[in-house]
């Protein structure tokens, strides 16, 4: 809905954070021009070049396909601050990939970033500087940095949950704190 009622420039607005933080199985750019389709059973994802003035029946201008390596399963995809790149969580595949040009000819980066066992939901920071991968089976979560797009850290929840002591006096293990989304606060101040 919120294609079909938008009316904005034709030029991309360029913002200087994120319109939305949080991941799915289709992302929009912040001026609602580019989405980014994952195709969950197909392996693969699709770039689309859209002008919601010209009603849902001709909104799609171009549609790029772009084939992903069998069984890696694209889960989630979220539009970066530039708004002509995009971050694709590869469930099976247990990575993401970055998607450059959105707007003129998308492609895929050369290089994946590999995160943890089942990974379920991304999340970008409101700056667009980091990504945020939760990894459902390694109870973890992945901290990505999207200037150099390399893998930072790996936050491991077991342990946190444990020192709480909410559980009271356990010994680590899998399955503990299985994180299956995130949420940022959508403000420039945070990371």
């Amino acid at each position: 809905l919120l294609l079909a009622t938008s009316c904005g420039s034709t030029e991309a607005a360029r913002p200087r954070h994120v319109a939305r933080t949080s991941g799915d199985a289709v992302a929009l750019s912040y001026d609602e021009r580019v989405a980014v389709v994952t195709n969950r059973s197909a392996n693969s994802v699709t770039v689309l070049s859209l002008k919601p003035e010209r009603g849902l029946d001709n909104m799609v201008v171009r549609s790029t396909l772009l084939p992903l390596e069998d069984g890696s399963e694209p889960w989630a995809a979220i539009v970066g601050a530039d708004d002509d790149t995009a971050y694709v969580l590869l469930r099976h595949a247990q990575k993401v990939v970055r998607i450059d040009n959105l707007r003129q000819d998308p492609s895929l980066a050369k290089k994946g970033v590999n995160v943890g066992s089942e990974p379920m939901a991304l999340a970008l920071s409101p700056t667009g500087k980091s990504l945020f991968v939760s990894n459902w089976a390694d109870g973890t979560v992945t901290y990505i940095d999207t200037t150099s797009f390399e893998r930072r850290t790996e936050l491991d929840l077991h342990q946190d949950l444990l020192d709480t002591q909410v559980l009271g006096s356990l010994a680590t293990r899998p399955g503990l704190a299985p994180p299956r989304a995130l949420v940022l606060p959508d403000r420039k101040s945070v990371v």
